[in-house]
């Protein structure tokens, strides 16, 4: 059975069969994104524990837009997973209080997730998932020579790339869309079959085949747009053995005929060309509620719950405009189409591509350790909300 990516990159981290030792790993998460993308733009750290069918997570995720950071906080949170229980706590660290959530409610937050980012997911791109008729899907799978140290392991580089054009017949854009994803396999990590089958246990229990398990946090918010087409990838991915001690997943966009509603194409509109984050934070105080409040659960329950999380939701509903959503106010006068510029040192936009975004996960520590139990347990007297 064949699964979407949105659903595939929210797993964290998973729950695992019986081991024979317990696991601690250390990542490090950065996510970029153009135009109104960039208002995802955030990096930070995970710390993951895995004994058995339990598992602890640990993470500080840093906003780089100034109107995110203000209302996602810290980025601080702290999530138990429970395989045994079919649920996973969401834990306040300052309040003492936590949030349960079980499988059942987290299957139905990432379906109705996967469902409005397919609807909306066009926004001010020039096409949408959900309009296009696709081209015959070119895949290309490079394995570069050498190895490479990630946190003293050996690994390899591959490259899956797989282009495809999206044509919308309503606006009569064409879009060619890359789709690229690197991976460095190690093919001998110490508890990696244990580390392994706890990810594909807890995916399981979602109702998945396969888990990345590598990327977190807003991430799953841009990886949502064109899912079906990342699932392509992913089965190339699937295909190659070793544990991804790091990855990298990207989306480029762009053609002639790949235009924006200023009339350009997407690599000469300034909107995404600038990867700034400054004009969303002004212009975010104005936008309403307008994405579904899926999504924002979705990202929220991610983000580990809490304050971050429930922050980080709001922040998602903010980007109505950005993803296709109907806003409450009155629409603007439209502008004046500029005129025509013929200057012969325009650079052609013909095969140029923007990099819509970047998710990078990096493991930099990894460990055998025993870990004791009441690490995956709620902390006495706390207070369910």
């Amino acid at each position: 059975m064949k699964y979407t990516l949105p659903v595939v990159c929210t797993l964290a981290m998973g729950a695992a069969m019986p081991v024979s030792a317990d696991i601690s790993f250390s990542q490090k998460i950065t996510v970029n994104g153009a135009g109104g993308m960039s208002m995802f733009n955030s990096e930070g750290n995970v710390l993951t524990q895995l004994a058995r069918d339990k598992s602890r997570s640990e993470s500080s995720m840093k906003m780089q837009s100034k109107f995110a950071s203000m209302i996602a906080g810290s980025g601080r949170t702290t999530t138990i997973t429970r395989l045994d229980k079919g649920l996973t706590w969401q834990l306040d660290m300052d309040k003492e209080r936590y949030t349960e959530i079980t499988f059942a409610e987290t299957r139905k937050q990432l379906k109705d997730a996967q469902e409005s980012l397919s609807k909306g997911g066009g926004g001010q791109l020039p096409v949408s998932d959900e309009g296009c008729q696709w081209s015959e899907a070119k895949v290309e799978i490079e394995h570069a020579k050498g190895s490479e140290d990630i946190a003293g392991i050996k690994t390899k580089k591959h490259t899956i790339r797989m282009q495809q054009s999206c044509t919308d017949p309503q606006s009569g854009n064409t879009c060619d869309i890359t789709w690229l994803m690197d991976t460095w396999l190690a093919k001998k990590v110490p508890g990696q079959k244990e580390a392994l089958a706890f990810q594909r246990d807890y995916a399981k229990a979602l109702g998945l085949d396969e888990t990345l398990s590598q990327l977190g946090s807003p991430a799953q918010g841009l990886l949502g747009m064109y899912a079906n087409n990342w699932d392509e990838v992913l089965e190339e991915f699937q295909k190659m053995k070793g544990y991804p001690m790091k990855m990298a997943m990207q989306m480029g966009m762009g053609g002639e005929q790949c235009k924006t509603p200023s009339g350009q194409p997407i690599s000469m509109d300034e909107t995404w060309a600038d990867a700034s984050t400054a004009i969303y934070d002004s212009a975010l105080n104005s936008m309403t509620d307008s994405v579904t409040s899926s999504i924002g659960s979705t990202v929220a329950s991610s983000l580990g719950g809490g304050k971050a999380g429930a922050a980080a939701g709001r922040l998602v509903k903010s980007l109505g405009g950005m993803f296709g959503g109907k806003s409450e106010q009155p629409d603007p006068e439209p502008a004046a189409e500029p005129e025509p510029q013929a200057s012969p040192e325009q650079p052609s936009a013909g095969d140029q591509q923007v990099t819509l975004f970047r998710v990078t996960s990096e493991v930099t520590n990894w460990s055998e350790i025993s870990i004791p139990a009441e690490r995956f347990e709620i902390p006495p007297g706390w207070t369910r909300n």
